[in-house]
């Protein structure tokens, strides 16, 4: 099997430390039932939130470990692997992190003017 190279659904690089955001579900059809049955909620648990990316494997899956609290009874830690094409790699605001004496400032004028 080829691996997946480190492009999210957008083909933006993701590396190893990136906060990207969970967009999909793997596919567990080669899964027992037993497996899927236990997977499934920690997977749909994690679509939608940001995670960090802790590593690859060598099939190009991005690991994150995190800890699920009282959700569906799987409660604990938990690593998984997922394809980097289920994940999005979010726009950095830059402009809010560049100007943050701008913003002092602007606040301080506006307050003097009063």
């Amino acid at each position: 099997m080829k691996p997946h190279k480190p492009f999210d659904r957008n083909g933006k690089t993701i590396r190893v430390g990136d906060v990207v955001r969970i967009v999909g579900v793997p596919d567990l059809s080669g899964m027992s039932q037993d497996g899927i049955t236990e997977s499934l909620p920690v997977f749909q648990y994690l679509v939608g939130k940001y995670k960090r990316v802790r590593a690859f494997d060598e099939c190009g899956c991005a690991k994150f470990s995190f800890i699920m609290h009282n959700t569906n009874g799987k409660r604990g830690w938990h690593s998984v692997w997922v394809e980097p094409f289920l994940l999005h790699v979010p726009q950095r605001r830059s402009n809010l992190a560049a100007k943050p004496d701008d913003r002092r400032v602007q606040s301080g004028r506006l307050a003097a003017s009063r």
